[in-house]
């Protein structure tokens, strides 16, 4: 197939001239005029002027002029039971075609889960979207159809007429979900269902969406993956359909528990969710009902059922964890060399330099300006850097350049072996769909076409040849487009563009065509763009990691990508977008971090010290402190703003390297959180009512979390601030350490606690009853690897910790040799155990133990008496010393113990 004059005149009229093509651009803001951004029209990104339903008083109410449905020939199945569902009265049609009658299906098993499906009984092609996603782009959540209903944690019940269906947690007759009272709407592009709540309900997730982490209960949510710049309370760059209710009961003691449960849409339609004061109701454009419960009890044990359930996610390659440091505005490979050199200058710690599309030619993917990034300049840069243990990482957008055809020396192999394979997407006539982004005229890869993995794997494969890239940053993946439409003579706008329910989409005019692919762009598998949209993202995530693999075989590939939706992270992690400089998207970090340990990509993290606007010294200050405790750490900014690198200010650099201290410290720990999470689905930050799920008063706290069961993180988040307050749960009885005097304090009951914090300095807690396996931190990963280790050993009222370490090689996918480390302190004494061949020959140099209330009369390590110790008594520290010499082969070489009596 080739494209003709003819397309890209057509395509003209809806995009315009762009600098690519017709020769004229916009210089960007800074002085380097000679880098452009294509010029295009200001309302080719316009759409219709659609208002969303949720906005319109005299919108059609569906519960009120629909019949809903009656439940026939209702019979038990295996591992579960099936109806058909058949329509109880005239058709309504209110916002499509009312489907006749539908097959329901209701699987068990395992026993915390429980799934119902309701699709139609016939699909005629002409009436649908009824589109099913396929199980290969995302995970179906219940397979086990031999599972004994009776053995289930969760209970079914039907109501035949009208049909109303609840589920039920056994063990307390808890009523998790109930459509009582409303009616099933089920048409070919609108789809309705509501679930009562209890009074003042706690629901968190359904996203992504920049919000608090707990949910209001007078509240809309829309979920359509979309190119914004990280509006408050509206639909962003990807689609997570799951939420958790946390209830809180009183028992006959009077004690509080806390039960929760989990609700997941396997659907990835557009679709608006309405919290009410005692309901929820779900609206979509099309698809299926297939919902899946968890029966919980706690919020961790539904947030890893449902990760295991979408996707457990990738463990890191180890370097992953240093620090990252990008730019939109390093215009060549001096600008790289200067950061690079200056960070080292200031002693602050840089792993990994990134490129924004500066680099890019013309910003074409898999090329290089042949001048502000030569190849032999840039691969001399990557030798370098490479050689000290630092990385590289680029950028990379979801379009790819259409050549003009009119023009030989436009050349483009990439798009053009893309071609050949037939990857792209289609017009509904067969043309190809032709937008605009970054370099002019676009196409985009198609990820149901035969060809496009092969194709895509290929085209990254040649560019390593040229640059020795270590990861790759996908954007733009919504997946965007600067162009309404794409322009074909003779087809017309199918009906799928603007649905008879119109979302309460964040974009101008709540049109899905504005700043994206349209929705009736067509796949080669024969569905839709409306039907694939939120998955387009996740699918060039996952074709990426296949790449990856081919890249760097047997290595961990390392991927971030802007666009997600459920089970993205078993091949990605994420970072949240274009943010602002400014103090409400610092605070909102927290949450939005939360959010995504909920969905089950730990591996996130913000664009520290805010991307859009000028950053100050204080935000970017405080934000370097507390990203240096969330599992991705990078600081970018915009072209047109300051530079923010954290060298700017001596502040900024005094306050980054305590922070990075502490970080590096923590590596291995959070390492083996990482691997936690890819093996078990467990959280890598934590809410703290994730880890109290019985005290009420945690429900709504965002502004403090969790780094796993050990590290609780206290930061200042106003401006002007010298001070910050925290809640220290569990009570009288628990111990909370302070990191820098490891000094105990006991739990706060619910109240809040004022923590002196200046300039530089960010609270950090040791929970007790924690061990930590530290290493002595260095300017890089690798270096830190090679170093001593230290334990901490944070006892609890008790006298009793507990600790754990994950080893391997760092980066390797399947690995060879491991060690699980096991560390368990009680009646004073530390037992160090180990699983696996895994060796190391660090030296462990110190132990310090927290709440030892006596001063021992001796110290032994196995059989050996140690000598260099000091107790506090005022502190209860107990810390050994001297003890590099003390271990052969190893601190985790071999099994060992330490006493003190």
């Amino acid at each position: 197939m080739k494209i003709s004059e003819i397309a890209v005149a057509s395509a003209l009229l809806c995009a315009g001239a762009t600098a690519a093509q017709s020769g004229t651009s916009t210089p960007t803001a800074s002085s380097t005029s000679w880098r452009s951004i294509p010029t295009l029209p200001s309302d080719v990104d316009h759409g219709r002027k659609l208002l969303a339903n949720l906005e319109d008083p005299k919108a059609k109410d569906a519960q009120k002029l629909c019949p809903g449905y009656t439940a026939t020939n209702v019979r038990n199945s295996r591992g579960g039971l099936s109806a058909r569902l058949v329509l109880a009265g005239a058709n309504c049609n209110v916002y499509g075609t009312d489907v006749d009658e539908l097959d329901l299906r209701v699987l068990f098993g395992p026993k915390s889960r429980l799934n119902v499906r309701i699709l139609p009984a016939k699909i005629p092609e002409e009436q649908g979207s009824w589109y099913d996603i396929k199980e290969e782009y995302l995970t179906r959540t219940v397979n086990d159809v031999h599972f004994n209903p009776t053995d289930s944690e969760l209970d079914f019940q039907l109501t035949k007429s009208p049909f109303e269906f609840s589920v039920i947690r056994k063990s307390t007759g808890d009523i998790l979900f109930s459509t009582r009272g409303s009616k099933l709407v089920f048409e070919n592009q609108f789809l309705e269902f509501r679930t009562e709540l209890p009074e003042k309900y706690n629901l968190y997730g359904l996203g992504e969406v920049m919000h608090n982490i707990r949910l209001g209960n007078n509240y809309n949510r829309t979920l359509y993956s979309t190119d914004a710049s990280d509006p408050l309370d509206e639909n962003l760059y990807g689609s997570h359909p799951f939420y958790y209710e946390h209830r809180y009961d009183t028992l006959k003691d009077g004690s509080r528990k806390g039960y929760a449960h989990g609700v997941y849409l396997r659907n990835l339609h557009a679709q608006d969710i309405l919290l009410r004061k005692k309901s929820l109701t779900w609206r979509t454009i099309g698809g299926m009902v297939d919902l899946t419960f968890y029966s919980g009890p706690t919020p961790a044990d539904v947030i890893a059922d449902h990760v295991k359930t979408v996707g457990l996610p990738a463990m890191q390659q180890y370097w992953t964890f240093g620090f990252h440091q990008c730019r939109w505005g390093y215009y060549n490979i001096s600008d790289l060399e200067n950061v690079v050199k200056t960070y080292r200058d200031f002693n602050i710690p840089l792993e990994t330099i990134w490129a924004d599309i500066d680099y890019m030619d013309q910003y074409r993917d898999w090329t290089n300006d042949p001048v502000a990034y030569d190849l032999k300049t840039f691969s001399a840069f990557l030798d370098k850097i490479h050689a000290d243990g630092q990385h590289f990482v680029p950028i990379f957008d979801a379009a790819i350049y259409v050549p003009n055809p009119n023009n030989a020396s436009d050349a483009y192999s990439y798009y053009d072996a893309g071609l050949a394979a037939d990857v792209y997407l289609k017009n509904p006539n067969g043309s190809l769909y032709i937008g605009a982004v970054w370099p002019g005229f676009t196409v985009f890869p198609d990820w149901s076409a035969p060809g496009t993995q092969d194709w895509w794997t290929d085209s990254f494969q040649k560019w390593y040849k040229e640059v020795g890239y270590d990861g790759i940053w996908l954007d733009m993946n919504e997946v965007s487009s600067f162009c309404v439409g794409s322009f074909t003579p003779g087809v017309g706008v199918r009906e799928v563009n603007y649905p008879p329910y119109a979302i309460d989409h964040v974009q101008d005019g709540h049109d899905l065509a504005v700043h994206a692919v349209s929705p009736n762009a067509t796949h080669s598998d024969g569905s839709l763009e409306y039907d694939m949209h939120s998955l387009w993202g996740h699918l060039e995530t996952k074709a990426t990691y296949e790449s990856l693999l081919k890249v760097f075989p047997g290595k961990r590939p390392f991927i971030i990508s802007r666009s997600t939706a459920p089970g993205t992270g078993a091949w990605a992690g994420h970072w949240g977008g274009d943010n602002a400089s400014k103090w409400v998207y610092m605070v909102l970090s927290i949450p939005q971090a939360l959010s995504f340990s909920m969905f089950g990509i730990p591996m996130f993290g913000v664009d520290t010290c805010g991307f859009g606007s000028n950053t100050g010294m204080e935000l970017c200050a405080r934000w370097m402190q507390l990203s240096a405790f969330f599992p991705f750490y990078r600081n970018h900014n915009v072209l047109s703003a300051l530079p923010q690198e954290a060298y700017r200010w001596t502040a900024v650099a005094d306050a980054s390297r305590t922070a990075m201290a502490i970080r590096y410290a923590l590596l291995p720990y959070m390492y083996t959180l990482f691997h936690h999470a890819h093996t078990t689905g467990a959280t890598v930050m934590r809410a703290l009512s994730w880890e109290f799920p019985d005290d009420e008063s945690l429900a709504e706290i965002d502004r403090q979390f969790m780094l796993g069961p050990a590290i609780m993180v206290a930061p200042v988040l106003d401006q002007g601030a010298n001070y910050t307050n925290a809640t220290f749960p569990g009570g009288k009885s628990e111990k909370w350490y302070d990191w820098y005097t490891q000094e105990a304090r006991s739990g706060s009951e619910g109240k809040l606690v004022d923590l002196k914090a200046p300039l530089g300095h960010i609270p950090v807690f040791i929970r007790g009853g924690n061990i930590l396996a530290l290493q002595q931190p260095a300017y890089t990963t690798a270096e830190s690897r090679k170093n001593p280790w230290d334990i901490l050993i944070a006892l609890d009222s008790e006298g009793d910790a507990y600790g754990d370490l994950y080893l391997d090689d760092g980066e390797s996918l399947v690995q060879e040799k491991t060690a699980f480390i096991t560390l368990e302190a009680t009646n004073s004494r530390l037992d160090v155990s180990r699983k696996g061949r895994w060796t190391s020959g660090e030296t462990l140099s110190s132990v310090t133990i927290l709440g030892v209330s006596k001063k021992p009369n001796q110290i032994t390590l196995g059989k050996a008496k140690l000598d260099k110790w000091s107790w506090e008594e005022k502190s209860q520290i107990l810390k050994i010393t001297g003890l590099e010499g003390e271990m052969k082969g190893g601190t985790w070489s071999k099994e060992w113990e330490l006493s003190w009596k």
